[in-house]
């Protein structure tokens, strides 16, 4: 199981150097989501069902898929 291991951490870090975007990037980004959802929760004028739908629409703004349970 080591080696498994070993050779995934090796394949992994071989590819990590060819991803289009730097860590600190993906950070700011999920803290931006995360500040954007933050917003939509508190907005005490949105029903749940709107709640959701503005979460979902900043998923896809963010390039998240939301899955195939909110293809309604």
């Amino acid at each position: 199981m080591e080696i498994h291991e070993e050779l995934l951490c090796r394949y992994i870090l071989s590819h990590l150097q060819v991803l289009p975007f730097q860590a600190a990037d993906v950070e700011s980004k999920a803290i931006s989501l995360l500040r954007d959802i933050q917003a939509v929760i508190q907005d005490m004028e949105r029903s749940d069902f709107e709640m959701v739908e503005d979460i979902i629409t900043l998923f896809e703004e963010y390039g998240l898929d939301a899955g195939v349970r909110h293809d309604f």
